[in-house]
């Protein structure tokens, strides 16, 4: 579990029925139905909501006030792998990566990554500010990089840009 700023905490015990409970100083929100058995993966707070990782399958925006779910985005795959917020845009790495309105959950970009579990890819995101979202895998292994606008989610490069090993990347 990681935690981006200003990020609520995540009640992680050695039970799995501990992370189906999310709390931050006066709110509490406990997981129901299906969607207690994904428990959350991470969060951030947003305005006057929470915006969790429910395992693989879900992001949920929970308003703190009322606790109603405000917005839902579903990966169809099970293969939502990490959520990234910058600003006014909350980007998802799941089979694609989609750039959401952490408000509303509008989707305001999508690359087509066909990346569907971890197993059949290790695409990931390795950097993200206002300007670029920084890709790395696509061969299963970490030796080539995409550099996509953050704005509008279009590619930098045409093609991924093959370099050696990736430990480390700074733009």
């Amino acid at each position: 579990m990681r935690f981006l700023p200003h990020v609520a905490v995540l009640c992680f015990l050695c039970s799995p029925a501990a992370a189906q409970v999310f709390y931050k100083a006066g709110f509490t929100y406990t997981v129901k139905g299906a969607d207690a058995k994904l428990g959350f993966v991470d969060a951030t707070e947003v305005g006057p909501f929470v915006i969790g990782q429910l395992g693989n399958r879900h992001i949920v925006a929970i308003n703190v006030e009322s606790k109603m779910e405000r917005w839902r985005f579903t990966s169809t795959h099970n293969a939502i792998r990490s959520m990234h917020r910058r600003g006014d845009t909350l980007v998802v790495d799941a089979e694609d990566i989609v750039a959401l309105n952490p408000v509303t959950g509008v989707e305001k970009w999508r690359v087509p990554t066909n990346c569907y579990s971890s197993k059949a890819c290790n695409q990931r995101i390795r950097f993200m500010d206002h300007r670029v979202v920084v890709l790395s895998g696509f061969d299963k292994r970490d030796d080539n990089l995409m550099l996509l606008d953050a704005t509008t989610g279009s590619r930098h490069w045409p093609n991924w840009v093959s370099v050696g090993q990736i430990a480390h990347v700074v733009y």
